[in-house]
């Protein structure tokens, strides 16, 4: 519901998409971006995270008015080699909301959830109130998804292109 995958073909190996992620990674952020991420973004870093996979960190991502960002998206780049490391490999992008956006998203509801039980379990029990928090708690809930949601939709063309750039080799890289 809060993640968009697709995989992506590439005629360049295994071993070099991962040569280029990890110089990319050595580098830090990068100011040259898509078109579609300029208005979402500041930079873009490339982070590892896992054996050939690495997290695009989309650094000052924009808060739609808010102090800061409630929402935060990350893409993620794993390289799928298709047969031995020096064939030509596939990319898998997924778009999703950070561990800590995932975490902020359910807080409220859980916080919404545990009074509702304990209303219900006090001494003079309201079955009103019980139903009212659970209410809040799918309330913020269906808010906060549906925030996460726009945020992977505003993202997602410039983190694609992204990904196509770095599939055809033409990734841009200055020189360290």
């Amino acid at each position: 519901m809060l993640t968009r995958t697709t995989i992506l073909d590439t005629q360049l190996p295994a071993s070099s998409l991962i040569d280029t992620l990890r110089s990319a990674a050595n580098y830090g952020d990068t100011h040259r971006l898509p078109d579609q991420l300029k208005s979402v973004v500041d930079t873009i870093r490339f982070e590892p995270c896992g054996e050939d996979e690495y997290r695009i960190v989309l650094v000052g991502q924009s808060s739609g008015g808010a102090r800061y960002p409630t929402i935060t998206v990350e893409g993620r780049i794993k390289i799928l080699p298709k047969s031995g490391s020096n064939g030509p490999a596939q990319m898998r992008l997924r778009v999703l909301p950070t561990s800590g956006s995932l975490f902020g998203i359910s807080l409220a509801p859980c916080i919404f959830v545990a009074l509702a039980i304990v209303r219900l379990f006090q001494e003079f029990p309201s079955l009103g109130s019980f139903f009212l928090y659970l209410a809040f708690a799918a309330l913020g809930l269906g808010l906060s998804v549906l925030s996460g949601r726009g945020r992977i939709a505003k993202a997602w063309p410039g983190l694609l292109a992204e990904a196509k750039r770095l599939a055809n080799g033409s990734l841009y890289l200055p020189a360290l």
